[in-house]
């Protein structure tokens, strides 16, 4: 008698409706396909202000409400640095290029172009000149960059996922709170510090995007974090380890071996998705199934599947190959719509 199933996360894995065809013509996936051949819907719903895999890590991980964004970038900062003292509030700040659209500023991520440690550090120096005499201080970890304040803000903006390709605006807070306000007047004079920065200048001779904006998210206090109904989580990002840590399940590396009742976490096709690279999108799916050979084939397994505004869940059972009645395609099972 199987636990709980193995859930296994497969940010990015949902296409759009419209591509869903064409790109599982070219998928080569026999593990998905014979999962979700006969398996049984679980769930799916829309996600609005989020992305689906930042959703439901909300939902799962953090024990939130539908629609409020988790404080993800402190329990960040704690797997990557080992500090969960929460005497401070944390925010991820990630550095990104703006550039001129039709009607606005649009956000474009730094995908292939991140700057070297030299960069980063100079960059960071020149925004902590602006931020001095502020209550706030940028510092990084390695590739990761978070503000640190000595009081919390009142804002909730969305994930960086959720915003690329939009309009860029700095997050709204409370009318009485200001510190929306406050941070665009800080986050103004860092982007003018940036502007004629010789990074930014050596960047752009290069035919780097320069680096001219911050995005905040996921800011708060670290604290501990309710039991989880996984006692083991495979994970390699450091906001999953950090809340799983903070919760008190064993954490691993996805190249362990996984246990069965557990959650892996296996973001593979997400780099493809979040910046709708579908050309790249079948060979990170591909390298994602043979990575599902590894779940062990007598165990209950959930599939958790997500794209930027949709999560859909499946229920695959050890039995399922007696369950003849069922035949769902891996087009519409995997179809975002």
């Amino acid at each position: 008698m199987h636990g709980m199933p193995l859930t296994l996360l497969l940010s990015g894995a949902l296409p759009p409706a419209e591509l869903a065809g064409e790109l599982i013509h070219a998928l080569d996936a026999p593990v998905l396909r014979r999962w979700l051949q006969r398996a049984a819907p679980v769930d799916h719903r829309s996600v609005i202000g989020s992305t689906g895999d930042a959703a439901w890590i909300a939902a799962h991980l953090f024990g939130l409400e539908a629609g409020a964004v988790a404080p993800t970038a402190p329990y960040a900062w704690a797997a990557l640095t080992g500090d969960a003292s929460g005497s401070s509030t944390i925010w991820h700040a990630d550095p990104i290029h703006v550039a001129i659209g039709r009607d606005s500023l649009i956000v474009h991520p730094l995908e292939g172009a991140l700057p070297i440690d030299d960069e980063a550090d100079a960059l960071i120096a020149a925004a902590n000149d602006c931020l001095a005499g502020s209550d706030a201080e940028l510092r990084r970890c390695g590739a990761h960059w978070f503000l640190h304040t000595a009081h919390a803000w009142a804002m909730q903006p969305p994930p960086l996922d959720a915003i690329l390709g939009a309009a860029f605006t700095l997050p709204d807070a409370d009318a009485d709170a200001g510190e929306a306000r406050r941070w665009s007047r800080l986050h103004n004079a860092i982007q003018m510090s940036w502007h004629e920065h010789l990074v930014n200048q050596q960047r752009e001779a290069d035919g780097a995007p320069p680096i001219n904006a911050l995005w905040l998210h996921g800011g708060g206090r670290w604290a501990t974090l309710r039991a989880l109904r996984w006692p083991h989580v495979f994970s390699d990002q450091p906001l999953v380890r950090g809340a799983a840590q903070a919760a008190g399940a064993a954490v691993h590396s996805t190249a362990d071996a996984w246990a069965g009742d557990a959650l892996v976490d296996l973001p593979r096709a997400l780099p493809a998705a979040r910046v709708s690279d579908w050309s790249s999108w079948p060979a990170a799916m591909t390298a994602l199934d043979r990575e599902l050979e590894r779940a062990p084939a007598d165990h209950p397994i959930e599939l958790v599947l997500t794209t930027r505004d949709r999560i859909r869940s499946w229920l695959v059972q050890p039995t399922d190959w007696l369950r003849f009645w069922r035949r769902n395609e891996l087009a519409a099972a995997l179809a975002a719509k």
